[in-house]
């Protein structure tokens, strides 16, 4: 079950990095557990932080990382031509 700040921390995460998509749910649901308990206050080891570490790096969501990221494209996609324009 989750918490209020995972809850959060998942909301967080979807503002921060609006290029997540649904492949991303097992990493975002993994990062959202751990900075819930960093918002709740609770004591969270040094393993659980060097695995954020890791989750936020294949998410994109550092700044060496970030630069490499590339967004979709806003098209409409009920619209055919759009492809080609």
């Amino acid at each position: 079950m989750k918490t209020q700040s995972q809850k959060e921390a998942w909301n967080t995460f979807s503002e921060e990095l609006p290029w997540l998509n649904k492949s991303h749910r097992a990493l975002v649901s993994i990062a959202s557990d751990i900075r819930g308990r960093q918002m709740a206050g609770d004591e969270v080891g040094v393993k659980a932080l060097n695995l954020l570490r890791m989750i936020l790096n294949s998410m994109g969501a550092t700044p060496a990382d970030a630069s490499k990221v590339r967004m979709p494209d806003e098209t409409n996609e009920d619209d055919a031509a759009a492809k080609y324009f």
